[in-house]
């Protein structure tokens, strides 16, 4: 007797690619948030205050939520390695980079010099990694490249050098991933979101300690007499867990769906990043900073296709290989 199975539970949400882009763009829009809730704890806390905490709730939270997946401190603590302490460092210097530019610069713009990301770490795997990069990409670099100046506007006066501040938090964060590169596979992902954390923590403390008692980078917090200092204090604390959310939903993302295809669901930072700056800060991106953010979106669009073709070029040369050595 044959029985029919229903398939009424079975949709487009039932698909891990359909899963897995929803959940990146929750990770995208919570990481941008994060941006968000910097630029207004600017007003209140230093930078210094505001990426210590941080990287100090990031490992927090990672410690609570170990257990549920079998993992003790100890087996995290295993994991603590100098590869680890180099990749919060790394993260340190581009938190406090990236906290400093969103206190003196409209967040879309800074959002937006910020996604030159990928064209650096092009360049440093060129260098370091000795990857084989084509014309196509140079020029998507260079395309980028030339966005970040539109919207730096240098000599106009308009950001002065605080507009450098979000490139070099590209560049240290295209570091840290050309590190994750290079030791991928050697850690779990709760062991480097610790890690992270951890290490983040443990360089920022000593120099905030000296630039307190140097009395360097401002007062730890700074009282408002408009509002009350509990709401400030809240979304510190939060800062570290929303980040830490994010995070977990883009390693879920990428678990589910192919990395092609998620990656350029990345620039809806940038509609978020211009909505949070109109309605919480009053910034309006003008022409200028709209034409350099669409040629470095463009410029990321196509350094990403270039590279998905090539990825695809080199699994099939692979799989030639292997058919012909059978």
């Amino acid at each position: 007797m044959k029985t029919n199975v229903s398939t009424a539970g079975a949709g487009p949400w039932s698909s891990p690619t359909v899963q897995g882009a929803v959940l990146a763009i929750i990770g995208f829009l919570m990481l941008s948030g994060t941006d968000g809730i910097v630029k207004y704890l600017g007003a209140h806390f230093s930078p210094l205050t505001i990426s210590l905490v941080r990287f100090f709730i990031h490992a927090l939270i990672i410690v609570i939520v170990a257990p549920f997946y079998g993992r003790s401190l100890a087996s995290l603590l295993r994991e603590f390695t100098w590869v680890q302490v180099l990749r919060g460092t790394l993260l340190s210097i581009g938190s406090i980079m990236m906290v400093i530019g969103l206190k003196y610069i409209p967040i879309t713009d800074a959002i937006a010099i910020f996604f030159v990301q990928p064209m650096v770490l092009t360049v440093l795997s060129v260098i370091f990694l000795k990857e084989q990069v084509g014309m196509h990409r140079w020029a998507a670099v260079v395309g980028g490249l030339i966005g970040v100046i539109i919207v730096m506007r240098p000599g106009s006066g308009m950001f002065g050098y605080y507009a450098l501040l979000p490139f070099g938090c590209a560049v240290t964060f295209a570091t840290y991933l050309m590190v994750n590169r290079l030791y991928s596979g050697r850690a779990t992902q709760l062991g480097i979101q610790f890690s992270a954390g951890l290490s983040g923590a443990m360089v920022l403390l000593p120099v905030s300690i000296i630039a307190y008692y140097l009395d360097i980078g401002g007062p730890i917090y700074e009282p408002s007499v408009v509002e009350a200092p509990f709401w400030p204090v809240m979304w510190l604390v939060a800062l570290g867990g929303v980040a830490v959310l994010g995070h977990v939903a883009l390693v879920k993302a990428f678990e589910r769906a192919p990395a092609s295809l998620l990656a350029p669901l990345n620039y809806i930072d940038i509609l978020s990043a211009t909505a949070m700056g109109y309605f919480f800060f009053s910034e309006v991106p003008d022409l200028t900073a709209w034409i350099g953010i669409t040629l470095i979106v463009l410029s990321g669009l196509y350094l990403g296709h270039r590279e998905r073709l090539a990825a695809k070029r080199a699994r099939a040369e692979q799989l030639a290989a292997l058919s012909g050595g059978e």
